[in-house]
């Protein structure tokens, strides 16, 4: 039967195509980590998310993150970006973030009102 090698093709496609439908998707957001502030300074994002931070600052800048309602003293991610370079962190659970410069503001764990911080509202899918 001539048709076979037809549907050779077509059927691998097919399967391919069909395992396509089940990976996950994850967004990407930029945030840039000027001279004491962020822009933007709040985001609201989607579980399994990933935010980019990029000091286009003259300064040294830290990127911490603590979620709301855990220990004052645990973070998700504490890290210094140089000017010039980037960091990035994926949200895998919902809740609300704050992430703050240790250095060019009144940020610290539990205390998120002044200088260089941002809140990250992250929805269940």
């Amino acid at each position: 039967m001539r048709l076979t090698p037809i549907f050779v093709p077509i059927l691998f496609v097919t399967v391919v195509l069909s395992g396509c439908s089940t990976q996950t998707v994850t967004g990407s957001e930029k945030v840039k980590a000027q001279d004491n502030q962020f822009s933007p300074n709040s985001l609201s994002i989607v579980e399994n998310d990933k935010v980019e931070w990029t000091n286009d600052g003259q300064n040294l800048h830290s990127i911490t993150i603590h979620k709301v309602g855990d220990p004052v003293t645990t973070t998700k991610k504490d890290t210094d970006i140089a000017k010039g370079t980037s960091t990035d962190f994926a949200f895998t659970e919902d809740g609300t973030f704050h992430v703050y410069c240790k250095y060019h503001s009144g940020g610290s764990a539990g205390n998120f009102d002044n200088g260089m911080v941002m809140t990250i509202t992250v929805k269940a899918k």
